[in-house]
């Protein structure tokens, strides 16, 4: 091993020995005319799109191929050129942009190139190991390109109504991904005008992607029946669409429900209905907005969540909107619908709905007796039933004390209709006892 010795006298005597070497200052002017290209390139980047668009706009095929000749990119700003193509129609456009695309693949290496940007050693290491896959590489991007300007150009062009440009899109060399149909089919489904004309232009489809429409026509039922789209569902039941599945009924029943009117629920029920729905979500609705005529259907049908915390939730629901005769039919589907109206009680007396707090006790005294008992164990902030959440103050004040308060009263006015009665069936046997021999009085 070596020491390297120093000192002062010997480092001073060695700087006067050695020779001046001019150290070379950076480059800054090679710095400043490389961030000018950068600048130059970008904005000549700019310039092209600009170009590409305002031919798209004038639906200039001519100006489109010339842009795209000096080095406009058709993928630029997200596929802009081709979705705006695709909505206004011009499918030779579209299939001339997709055309570009397909061409543009990463650079094939170059050893000069990585050479000079990352020197010799390393340029050959990297030319070493992806030269050999650049093939694989390029036809990777190629095909990337082809399916992300053809997707963008569907949805596009379904969203303007161009159901023209939609066939042809469909039946192109670009367009090979399985599933487009079904995502277009299903934007289509949506409750404009414009876009029956495409959901009609896929209906008739043969050719490419044509076993989609048969995978497509139940997720595009439940949009058109959950946006109101009568038009559109009453044409995907004549190709044979049904509804798949509960998430597929559930979305459409809640839409349905929300627009209001009878025609979607009847088509939701005679067209593959399935049960029950998800975690009684459609019982839920049916009971929110007081609609009667679904919660006989969906009982009828047996397509509700019959366990008892679902039933006790749809129960305490009820008493907002529905009569009492809707609340018991709902609290009888629990295994224990005594339960259920004591879950309900303190959503009755919260809204102060007297009636309805009497009517479920005629109907379940025992209720009353499971109502206190559930105060006096339940902590505040996991009362069963209330989807409030309150402190321990407010609980007391909003939901405790007007529950007990009405429970008292209507018990007090039980006991006093029973002395009543009592009192009425005394006065009524007193003249009978006068009337009946001596012999036979005790």
């Amino acid at each position: 091993m070596s020491t390297k010795l120093t000192s002062p006298h010997l480092d001073s005597h060695l700087a006067a020995s050695r020779p001046e070497v001019a150290v070379p200052a950076p480059d800054k002017e090679s710095a400043e005319a490389k961030a000018q290209r950068k600048a130059e390139k970008k904005a000549l980047k700019e310039t092209l799109k600009a170009a590409l668009l305002d031919a798209v706009s004038k639906r200039d095929l001519i100006g489109v191929q010339k842009a795209l000749h000096d080095g406009a990119k058709p993928y630029a700003t997200k596929w802009a050129a081709v979705s705006k193509a695709a909505s206004q129609g011009s499918t030779e456009i579209v299939l001339a942009l997709l055309a570009k695309a397909a061409t543009l693949v990463p650079a094939e290496p170059d050893a000069a190139r990585l050479e000079e940007k990352f020197g010799l050693d390393k340029g050959l290491e990297l030319l070493m190991r992806y030269g050999p896959e650049w093939e694989k590489k390029a036809d990777k991007a190629r095909e990337k390109n082809m399916l992300s300007g053809a997707a963008f150009a569907l949805t596009a062009a379904s969203q303007a109504g161009r159901a023209e440009t939609v066939t042809k899109l469909l039946n192109c060399e670009y367009n090979q991904k399985t599933g487009q149909m079904q995502r277009v089919m299903y934007d289509a489904a949506y409750s404009t005008p414009a876009r029956l004309s495409v959901l009609m232009a896929l209906l008739t489809h043969v050719g490419p992607h044509s076993e989609d429409v048969t995978r497509g026509l139940g997720p595009a039922l439940s949009r058109a029946l959950s946006r109101g789209n009568i038009d559109a569902a009453k044409a995907l039941v004549a190709r044979g669409a049904v509804l798949r599945g509960s998430h597929e009924c559930t979305e459409a029943l809640i839409g349905a429900l929300q627009l209001g009117g009878a025609e979607p629920i009847e088509l939701i029920f005679k067209n593959g209905f399935q049960a029950p729905f998800d975690n009684g979500t459609a019982l839920h609705w049916a009971v929110s907005l007081a609609r009667q005529d679904v919660v006989d259907l969906l009982i009828e049908k047996k397509a509700v969540d019959t366990t008892q915390d679902s039933i006790n939730q749809v129960t305490a629901k009820a008493v907002m909107k529905n009569p009492l005769a809707t609340i018991l039919q709902v609290a009888q589907l629990a295994a224990d619908p005594c339960a259920a109206i004591a879950g309900a009680l303190p959503i009755a007396a919260y809204h102060e709905k007297a009636d309805v707090f009497a009517g479920l006790l005629a109907e379940y005294p025992a209720a009353a007796a499971l109502v206190r008992k559930n105060f006096s164990i339940t902590k505040p902030r996991s009362s069963p039933n209330v989807s409030s959440t309150f402190g321990a103050r407010t609980w007391q004040h909003k939901m405790v004390s007007p529950t007990l308060r009405m429970l008292d009263a209507y018990e007090r006015q039980l006991a006093l209709v029973g002395s009543i009665e009592d009192g009425a069936l005394a006065a009524e046997s007193a003249p009978m006892r006068r009337s009946l021999p001596a012999s036979s009085k005790p």
